[in-house]
C-alpha cells in the first residue's frame, strides 16, 4: 500500500450551505514520500468527491496540510467563508 484516504459522512440539520444537511469530511490523506508527486493522491480525492456525490452529500469539507493545500484547491476546495473556531474541553 502507497496511499490511503478516508471519509466520514453524517447528517445534521439543513442550513445555508448544506441544504440537505448531508456532509462529508476527508481525511487520512496521504501518500509515502517515494510514490508523491504521481497523481495518487488527486486520483483518490477525486474518487472521494464522486463517491460523495453518489451519497447526495451536499457539503465536504477538509484539513489540509501545507503539502497537501494545492491538491484540494486544484479539485475546488476553498476557505470558508464564516471562521471556525474550536474548543477542546
Amino acid at each position: 500500500m502507497v496511499a490511503i484516504s478516508g471519509m466520514v459522512i453524517w447528517q445534521l440539520p439543513p442550513k445555508y450551505n448544506i441544504i440537505n444537511g448531508i456532509a462529508g469530511y476527508i481525511l487520512n490523506m496521504y501518500t509515502i514520500p517515494e510514490e508523491r508527486n504521481k497523481g495518487i493522491c488527486t486520483n483518490l480525492l477525486r474518487r472521494l468527491i464522486e463517491d460523495a456525490k453518489q451519497r447526495g452529500v451536499s457539503y465536504l469539507h477538509l484539513h489540509a496540510s501545507a503539502n497537501g493545500l494545492h491538491i484540494y484547491q486544484k479539485a475546488g476546495f476553498e476557505q470558508p467563508e464564516q471562521i471556525e473556531l474550536s474548543l477542546q474541553i
